[in-house]
């Protein structure tokens, strides 16, 4: 078999109940670290089908994801996230995954607040966040980022793109959500689960009445 073939039969399938492909790519050379995603550009490169998929490059040991992509998710999560919804797809390989792993909460909830500010960098609300969101997340001081949400306008669009800006929403309720509900021990890990847990939430995660307050 060649190799080609051996990368394309690594990929792990998984559907949130959404019309995205999220696909995890068990990759020996994974290390954790952002520049992993040109592991997956250089997949879609060599297999163009997959330009549309929401590729992490993830490494499984022991029966436990141990890296991953992290602006897509840190391992633990990534872990917990295959072994609850790896069977909401037909899967033509066999279950990776031996056992859940213990969350990192506090980890958690840096990666959500510095993520939701992120969402201003580059799109209308850009000069916002370069004046005055940037500089408090390149402080080093997380406590002023933490400062910064109840600042946070969610009313105004991001961009003119109805889809583009209903995308955005969805990402951070879906992130937000996901991250204030470990504070119940509870993990959620698709947009219905999110929805019937949060359901002031279900309609900014289906990308309908966008309500942003809601957030």
């Amino acid at each position: 078999m060649n190799q080609s073939k051996n990368v394309i039969d690594s990929l792990l399938l998984m559907d949130f109940d959404s019309v995205d492909v999220d696909v995890m790519v068990d990759h020996p050379e994974a290390s954790s670290n952002e520049s992993d995603s040109m592991i997956a550009h250089a997949l879609r490169q060599q297999f163009p089908q997959t330009g549309s998929w929401n590729i992490n490059i993830i490494r499984i040991h022991d029966g436990i994801v141990v890296d991953s992509i992290p602006n897509k998710g840190q391992a633990d999560s990534v872990n917990n996230s295959l072994y609850h919804t790896f069977q909401h797809h037909q899967q033509p390989f066999a279950f990776p995954i031996d056992r859940l792993v213990a969350r990192n909460l506090p980890l958690a909830v840096v990666k959500c607040v510095n993520a939701s500010i992120l969402w201003f960098k580059d799109n209308h609300r850009h000069q916002e966040y370069k004046e005055r969101l940037r500089p408090a997340l390149m402080s080093g001081n997380w406590a002023d980022s933490v400062d910064l949400l109840p600042t946070l306008n969610f009313e105004n669009p991001f961009t003119d793109d109805i889809i583009a800006n209903r995308n955005i929403i969805k990402s951070l309720a879906f992130n937000i959500g996901q991250t204030v509900d470990l504070f119940d021990g509870v993990e959620l890990y698709t947009k219905g689960e999110l929805g019937n847990y949060y359901s002031e939430m279900m309609p900014l995660l289906m990308r309908q009445d966008i309500k942003p307050h809601a957030i």
